[in-house]
Order: C-alpha cells, then sequence, then structure tokens
C-alpha cells in the first residue's frame, strides 16, 4: 500500500468520528424536545385541574356551610324578635285597658284574672303583673307543671300566695311570702329611669330563677305615675329554644351580651353559676 493510498484511509476514518458525534447529538435533544414538553404539559393540566376542582369544592363547601349558618342565625332571630316584642305588647295593651276604663289597678282580684288570661295564651311568659308607686304589687305567674298562681301584696306588703284556675279564679291560700317592695325592684327602677318601655338588666327573681324583666311606666291623664307594667322572661325557655334548632352533628349557638356575658346556649349548661354569700343565701 502506498503511502497516498494510506493517508487517505486515515482521513476517511478520522472524517466519519464527527459525523458519527454530530449525528447522535441532534438524535439525543430531539427525542427530550418532544417528550419532556409534553410530560410537562400533562403534568400541569393534571395539577391545574386538580386545583381548580378543590378549589370549586372549598367554595362549595364554605357557601353551603354560610348558607346553613345564616338559616340558622335567622331562625333564632326571628324567634328572638318574637319572643322579646311580646312582653311589650302585653304591657302596653294592659296600660290601654287601664286607660280606657276596661281594667281598674284597684281591683285586685279583676287584675289577677286578666294577667292569669294572658299568661294562658303567652306560654313563653313567666310572669304578669304591676307594681304601683304605693307598694302594692299583684302578679299572677305560671309555674312549671303549667298550674297558675297569683302573688298579691297586703298592706304590710307582706305576699300572700294563692292558687288559681284556668279562668283567673282563687281556689287556694298556699303560703304567706316575705315582704316585697316592688318599687325597689330591678324593673321598677329602669321604668322609672327610661320614662318609657325597657329592658331591665338580668338578674335573680325572687323565686332564684336568671331572668329579665321587659317594663313600662303607667301615667294617668295628669302625667302622675300610677305604678309599672311588667312581664318576666326566663333565660332557661330561651335555652331550651335553642337546643331545638339543630345546627349540625357537633355545632353549638350561643346568644352573647354586649358585654360579652353568656346570655343562653344550647349546649344543656345553664349560662350562670349560684354562689353561696357568708350568710348561705
Amino acid at each position: 500500500m502506498s503511502s497516498s493510498q494510506s493517508s487517505q484511509l486515515s482521513s476517511k476514518v478520522v472524517n466519519s468520528w464527527p459525523n458519527r458525534s454530530i449525528e447522535s447529538s441532534q438524535t439525543l435533544p430531539l427525542v427530550l424536545i418532544i417528550i419532556v414538553p409534553f410530560v410537562l404539559q400533562l403534568m400541569a393540566a393534571v395539577g391545574l385541574t386538580g386545583w381548580l376542582a378543590f378549589r370549586n369544592g372549598q367554595r362549595a363547601t364554605n357557601a353551603l356551610a354560610s348558607q346553613a349558618r345564616s338559616e340558622v342565625t335567622e331562625r333564632i332571630q326571628t324567634h328572638l324578635n318574637f319572643y322579646l316584642e311580646e312582653p311589650f305588647h302585653i304591657t302596653q295593651a294592659n296600660i290601654n285597658s287601664v286607660k280606657l276604663g276596661e281594667l281598674d289597678i284597684e281591683n285586685k282580684i279583676a287584675l289577677e284574672r286578666h294577667f292569669a288570661l294572658q299568661l294562658k295564651s303567652s306560654p313563653s311568659v313567666s310572669q304578669i303583673y304591676v307594681g304601683r308607686n304605693n307598694g302594692i304589687n299583684v302578679l299572677a305567674g305560671m309555674q312549671s307543671d303549667g298550674s297558675l298562681i297569683t302573688k298579691t301584696t297586703e298592706g304590710n306588703l307582706q305576699r300572700h300566695v294563692y292558687a288559681l284556675d284556668a279562668m283567673g279564679n282563687r281556689t287556694k291560700f298556699l303560703k304567706v311570702l316575705p315582704k316585697y317592695d316592688p318599687r325597689t325592684r330591678p324593673w321598677f327602677q329602669a321604668a322609672l329611669s327610661h320614662k318609657q318601655p325597657t329592658w331591665s338588666e338580668i338578674y335573680t327573681f325572687p323565686q332564684g330563677e336568671i331572668g329579665i324583666t321587659a317594663a313600662q311606666p303607667l301615667y294617668d291623664r295628669q302625667d302622675n305615675l300610677q305604678g309599672v307594667m311588667a312581664v318576666d322572661l326566663i333565660l332557661a325557655k330561651i335555652n331550651d329554644f335553642l337546643h331545638s334548632v339543630k345546627v349540625s352533628a357537633k355545632g353549638q349557638t350561643f346568644i352573647v351580651e354586649r358585654s360579652g356575658l353568656i346570655v343562653a346556649t344550647s349546649t344543656g349548661e345553664k349560662p350562670y353559676l349560684f354562689v353561696q354569700d357568708s350568710q348561705g343565701n
């Protein structure tokens, strides 16, 4: 073999390596260019679809939860509006009856019958009464068993308790309670202070229950105070209603004063505690 032929053969061998290298370098990026973007697009589409589905499901769940809360809140608010308006309808009706001469505040028996009949048609109300500016108090109350009683103060401000029938007539003398002056009670003081229909603060009733009183002052034609018409609401009855409202399997509802104190709750627990003083009261 001549030197020229050897040179040509070497040149061919050397020239073949770059061609293979170029061919290999062109084949690998082409696969990556085609496959990798496709995979990335597929992953992005799946991820975006999953994220949108999760977000839409979350929005739908939140919307349903919000709707359920709104419905429960509206139901509670509707009940409370009726529950809290009814006492003032009663006090205003009684004041109108006195002004029209249909009801005599000097006639204790007539007052007892009148208040008792009102209680029969207003089961959410526990007691209806009048406290006069001379210290006389006439009250009709509904007991927990549905029976009616009256508590009427005499000249010495002691209260005599009688059982009443369905028409408000006295049937049996029950007992004598200690002296009671309505003029010192929170509801009487609240009505005098505001000079218009108002709520008392939440306070303890003489029988130990916690409640609130709707009170409205009664004036004669000369604008002289004759007394205060009042209606009692017991907080426990609001608890009973909240307990009957089903929010969810574990949901609970509360009514809270602006001060932060709990007024009522659906948990079944009382929103207050009894504490004994040094005298054991």
